[in-house]
């Protein structure tokens, strides 16, 4: 009996051991196969030793549960190597190392997992030259010289050639790499895929290296193979100093496509890893299309909602395809970056793409094609990254350090600063502030930002839809370009306050586009100053329409509204005045409102679209303020030469409206350009309108002329420029060719008049016109059929003085119906121009009305001529009352020269002693001439209010007693007046007596 239960307790503590740690020493040096039960027990503590390679054999079954060994610890000693066995040839099971640790993994050194090459086999199945299986049982694997793919796509041969698709999971991955196509099964097959290491402990150190890499090259070996699986959870702490990748691998001779990147997933509670290396990078041949797709890196901590995800490619820049996000394999992240070439694609089938901060590194991308809206915290874009969202985009700081940023949709930002280009496709939204410094931002739709940019911006900034600066004012500073193709205010509906262009800065707008119905112009609205500070610039030059070269018709793309054509093969473009005639080509009609231009600067003609082209023509600057101060320039002429270029560009538009002060010292231009080297034909001037209530003005530059290409016939003819007081009906035409003499066409009216240049009789009507430098004024019959200013009922044109015709070419001229310089007569003196309206002097009230104070303040008027006199004109303006009422400063001579420039009557009130309270006397005006139509006419007289500043009198009584009695006969008043009144003044005196009432009192 005591035999027996001793043998039952033998029997129990042997079978027992099992459950107890043991601590287990594998020696590798004879490179072993090992299994869980039989070289180890799930409790054991199991350290691999001795240099060698121990192999672990476990199968997992695809369709069935996994398959994975148990220890308590597991410690790979310096110079040993763990891996499992090469899958086989069929995609419906793999080898894998899966490893549950109840403690910690350590690998020490020069120690290793690896399982590079053991993943999915490379092709060469019985020549067929696809990998055997490189996804689950049903993907098709990529065909001859392909590289595998896994995490992401191998590298791209040809399209007869295919390129397998990534699979797996990005926050679990299970699945070895993608073998590469090859050819045979021997040394023309592809290179195999990673393996797969899962490892579950409490503590994970890493200081040797864990490799899932593809099978690394061997001789005549094709497709490369992809990365396999890394994922392991330390619920303690990841730690080390060792490598951790999954990279393709690819063909070193041969350049064949490389395999792409695997997948990594980190699991920790506390990450205090510092790895030389932890890359899932794809093969990088050096073949353009060959490198692999980078594969997927995810860490999470287990104190976090999401994790992070990391797209790096090891600076293989070639890749063909990118890592791809989709439906099957899309999450939440915390972070996202993607660096080192890589390039994270998000399908538009993708169910969602939530990150926290997106941080797209120097020469990567993202191209997010889901059309839903994402909100992020932050995004940063590095050196030449590029970073395009399909959807619209809210961010709270947006950091781009030289990327190309393309959102399709709308972009909400609070804080953004760029270098690079930031294209938004849709409305953009800075809430707090914007600073560039160098960058080139485009918004085609609504721009709404709180100043225009922070700090001192640098760059471009084109807008194509309405921008609202909600500040009101603009400083545009050195090294600021602003193209403002769309309209621009404080608020919807409320104009901008001012604007500052400084030395260095720039406005301008984009180039139009190749039909004439589409062009790009500058029109704004100020309700304040404009002022272009010396060096600044408003410049539009070469931004009209295009110059020829469509298919080598050489034709201008429409240099005017649709319904005119283009100056052909190297004639000069027109707008104002017409281009220059090179051969007999085309020249294509003037055409634009003088008083109110609209219109770009028509293109010359080309004959091809790149070094044969005609210039473009100058754009449009429309600008309305109260104060317009111009000490740089403001240039609108065509585009400038470059070797090779055909016809010249013609003047663009200039229209600037100050309601109080136009002034400046710098220029403002809108002139034809031409070709320097071989006098091809000069664009023809623009056109140039100026209001203000005063012109304090004197520009260095003030002209709209033709390209001077220095050949007969060549030079383009002057545009115009129209300058208009607010106190004169009509403005002052001026026709400067700044001496280009070889104008082949004159600068003609229009025979169909613009009806904003309509403005008497239906037709044109100008203060003065003044021709000079070359500047030829032809009126056509159309305009005006009595060519020698005679009579002339349908007479369309009229201008109240003509500068003096001297019938000298280069000084200018006006004529009639001469079309061309060449025109029989076009020195002869053949029109005088006929006034618009009657001759007269007009009468202006500087502020509606003539107020003066006595002993005070004083008042004016102005008066100017209505026409030209013929000789000098004398108006005298004089006050009815000069004693009591005002006085007025001398005589004012009007002269041919300066009969239209308004002259100011200065009024004074009479500062005398006498009382007249609040009174008005009349300012009326006399003129004489030997001038029969000035001499002794009707001038307006001017009503003077005047306020008195003397005292009103007043009436003292007194007598010689203090009372009178019935029986005296009489009593003594003094009567007194405090001041002489304006006229004699009467008192009535009289007694009131108890019983005989009112009895006169005499005096």
């Amino acid at each position: 009996m005591w035999m027996c239960f001793l043998c039952i307790l033998v029997l129990a503590l042997l079978g027992s051991a099992s459950s107890f740690a043991a601590a287990v020493s594998i020696d590798c040096s004879t490179n072993p196969t090992i299994a869980q039960g039989v070289d180890f027990q799930t409790t054991d503590d199991v350290t691999l030793t001795t240099s060698g390679t121990c192999t672990l054999t476990t199968d997992q079954d695809e369709a069935g549960a996994d398959s994975y060994v148990s220890m308590a610890s597991l410690t790979i000693n310096t110079d040993v190597t763990l891996t499992h066995a090469v899958s086989g040839t069929t995609a419906s099971h793999h080898n894998e190392i899966d490893i549950r640790l109840t403690g910690n993994l350590t690998i020490n050194g020069t120690g290793s997992i690896n399982v590079a090459g053991k993943g999915y086999n490379g092709g060469g199945a019985t020549g067929y030259g696809y990998t055997n299986g490189n996804l689950t049982g049903s993907g098709v694997g990529s065909f001859v010289y392909a590289g595998g793919s896994h995490g992401g796509k191998g590298g791209y041969y040809s399209g007869t050639y295919p390129t397998a698709a990534a699979y797996d999971s990005i926050v679990n991955p299970v699945l070895p790499g993608g073998g590469g196509g090859g050819n045979n099964s021997t040394n023309l097959r592809g290179m195999n895929g990673g393996g797969v290491v899962k490892i579950t402990a409490t503590n994970v150190t890493i200081d040797g290296s864990i490799n899932a890499n593809g099978e690394t090259f061997a001789s005549g070996y094709y497709g490369g193979g992809a990365g396999g699986t890394i994922n392991i959870n330390a619920s303690g702490t990841l730690s080390g100093t060792g490598s951790v990748t999954a990279n393709g691998t690819y063909n070193t001779t041969s350049n064949y496509p490389g395999g792409g990147g695997g997948r990594i997933a980190l699991y920790y509670g506390t990450d205090s890893s510092s790895f030389s290396s932890l890359l899932a990078a794809g093969g990088n041949p050096s073949n353009a299309n060959y490198d692999g797709a980078a594969g997927t890196i995810y860490k999470k901590a287990s104190a976090s909602s999401y994790g992070s995800l990391t797209i790096d490619n090891n600076s293989a820049a070639q890749a063909y395809y990118t890592t791809s996000m989709d439906s099957t394999n899309d999450d939440s992240f915390s972070t996202v970056t993607i660096k080192n070439k890589a390039t994270l694609t998000i399908d538009s089938g993708a169910s969602a793409f939530a990150v926290t901060t997106l941080d797209v590194q120097a020469n990567s991308s993202l191209d997010c094609n889901l059309a839903s809206s994402l909100t992020l915290t932050t995004i940063t874009s590095g050196s030449s990254a590029t970073v395009d969202f399909a959807g619209n985009v809210t961010v709270t700081t947006y950091t781009d350090s030289g990327a190309s940023n393309i959102l399709q949709g709308t972009l909400d930002v609070t804080t953004m600063e760029a270098t690079g280009t930031v294209t938004v496709t849709g409305a953009m939204t800075v809430v707090t502030g914007y600073t560039s410094t160098g960058a080139t931002t485009t918004v085609t739709g609504t721009l709404t930002m709180p100043a225009f940019f922070s700090g001192t911006p640098t760059g471009t900034l084109t807008t194509n839809g309405t921008a609202y600066i909600s500040a009101g004012s603009v400083t545009i500073p050195n090294g600021m370009t602003w193209n403002a193709n769309g309209t621009v205010q404080k608020a919807s509906g409320t104009s901008l306050t001012g604007m500052t262009i400084q030395s260095g800065g720039t406005l301008s707008h984009t180039v139009a586009s190749t039909t004439a119905d589409t062009y790009n112009k500058i029109d704004l609205t100020i309700n304040g100053d404009l002022t272009v500070d010396s060096g600044g610039s408003v410049n539009v030059v070469g931004k009209g329409y295009n110059g020829g070269g469509n298919t080598g018709y050489g034709y201008t793309n429409g240099n005017s509204n649709s319904s005119s054509v283009g100056s052909f093969i190297t004639a000069g473009g027109s707008h104002g005045g017409r281009g220059g005639l090179s051969t007999s080509t085309q020249v294509a009609a003037a055409y634009d409102s003088i008083v109110n231009p609209t219109l770009p600067g028509g293109g010359g003609g080309g004959n091809n679209a790149t070094t044969l082209r005609g210039m473009n023509g100058g754009g449009v600057v429309r600008i309305t303020a109260t104060n317009i101060t111009i000490n740089g320039t403001v240039n609108a002429n065509g585009e400038a030469f470059a070797s090779g270029y055909y016809g010249g560009g013609a003047g663009g538009t200039i229209y600037l409206s100050a309601s109080s002060t136009l002034s400046g010292t710098g220029s403002v231009t809108a002139n034809g350009t031409y070709n320097t080297t071989s006098n091809y034909g000069g664009g023809g001037g623009g056109r140039i309108a100026l209001y203000y209530a005063t012109d304090s003005s004197s520009f260095s530059s003030l002209l709209a002329a033709g390209g001077n290409s220095g050949s007969a016939s060549s030079d383009g003819a002057a545009g115009t420029i129209y300058k208009k007081s607010s106190s004169f009906t009509y403005g002052n035409l001026v026709i400067n060719n700044n001496g280009a003499t070889g104008a082949y066409y004159t600068t003609s009216l229009l025979t169909t008049i613009p009806s904003s240049d309509q403005l008497y009789n239906s037709g044109y009507a100008f203060h003065s016109v003044t021709f000079s430098n070359a500047g030829i004024l032809n009126i056509p019959t159309a305009v005006d059929s009595v060519t020698n200013g005679g009579a002339n009922t349908d007479r369309k044109f009229f201008a109240n003085g003509c500068t003096a015709d001297d019938d000298t070419l280069s000084t200018g001229e006006i004529v009639a119906e001469k079309s061309t310089y060449g025109a029989s007569g076009i020195t002869t003196a053949d029109y005088t121009c006929v006034a618009a309206g009657s001759v007269g002097v007009t009468v202006a009230e500087t502020s509606g009305s003539t107020n003066v104070i006595e002993g005070g303040a004083t008042d004016t008027y102005t008066l100017v001529l209505n026409t030209q006199p013929t000789a000098d004109v004398t108006v005298t303006p004089a006050c009815s009352d000069t004693s009591l009422g005002c006085t007025i400063s001398t005589a004012l001579t009007f002269t041919a020269s300066n009969w239209d420039t308004a002259q100011t009557v200065t009024v004074t009130a009479v500062n005398d002693t006498t009382y007249e309270g609040t009174h008005s006397t009349t300012a009326s005006q006399t003129s004489s001439s030997s001038d029969t139509n000035y001499n002794g006419i009707s001038i307006s007289s001017v009503t003077v209010n005047i306020t008195d500043n003397d005292t009103a009198p007043s009436i003292a009584f007194s007598t010689t007693s203090s009372s009178g009695l019935e029986s005296v006969t009489s009593v003594n008043l003094e009567v007194s007046l405090s001041a002489a009144g304006p006229m004699r003044q009467w008192i009535m005196l009289s007694r009131l007596e108890q019983r005989r009432g009112l009895v006169p009192i005499t005096r």
